[in-house]
Order: C-alpha cells, then sequence, then structure tokens
C-alpha cells in the first residue's frame, strides 16, 4: 500500500470543511462538481480530468468560492501526480478566486504554491 504524506495537512482540512459546506448549501450541479473533484482526488488522480475543469470554468462569475475550493483541489491532483508545473498553475487559480472572498484562505493556498514550486525545481535539478 502507498502511503502519501500531505504536507498541509490543517489548510486541507480547513478548505474540505469548507468543501463540504458548500456541497450541503448549493444546487445540484454545484454539489455534483465538488464532490467528483473531490472524489478524483482521492480515488482518481490519474484520471483524465478536462470534462470537469471545463465545467467548474464555465460556473457563473457568483460562484467564485466554488472555483477556488474545485481549483485547490484540481491542484492537488496534479501534485498528487507530481505534475507540479500543472499544480501551480491551478493552485494560483485557486488562490484568486479565493482572495475576493476569503483573504486569510488565499495566504493558506500561497504556502501551497510556494511548496509545490520548491518541489517542481527539485524536481528539475
Amino acid at each position: 500500500m502507498k502511503k502519501i504524506l500531505v504536507i498541509n495537512k490543517d489548510i486541507y482540512k480547513y478548505i474540505y470543511a469548507i468543501a463540504n459546506k458548500l456541497i450541503r448549501t448549493k444546487n445540484d450541479d454545484i454539489k455534483y462538481l465538488i464532490s467528483r473533484v473531490i472524489e478524483y482526488y482521492t480515488k482518481y488522480y490519474d484520471k483524465p480530468i478536462e470534462g470537469i475543469i471545463r465545467k467548474i470554468e464555465s460556473l457563473p462569475s457568483s460562484e467564485d468560492i466554488v472555483k477556488g475550493v474545485c481549483f485547490y483541489f484540481i491542484g492537488k491532483i496534479y501534485s498528487k501526480r507530481q505534475d507540479f508545473s500543472l499544480a501551480i498553475v491551478y493552485y494560483e487559480m485557486a488562490e484568486a478566486f479565493l482572495r475576493k472572498s476569503n483573504k486569510k484562505l488565499s495566504s493558506y493556498i500561497n504556502k501551497e504554491i510556494f511548496l509545490s514550486k520548491m518541489a517542481f525545481h527539485y524536481q528539475d535539478n
């Protein structure tokens, strides 16, 4: 059995709690998207996710927190795949969307961005 270390476990738990709250309070389409993204992160991280990404990108601007949470988990998926360049892109997108609604949360995601950049540079050397 392969074990995975979650470096920023507190950040992950915090955003996971926000995702669960969104699942309880949002409409069915958004519940489905958030659930799928989390499911891909936990079970199917090696499967293609482009279709879900397009659906998230098409959400209205009033759903910025949903976009931010989803892009955070997509960043985690690419991080699991050790594709740190794409992980950084999606973490930065998550940070940009969450900055509008929760500055504290966006600062947490900046830590993920920093760690992914370190991993990316370490991977190249």
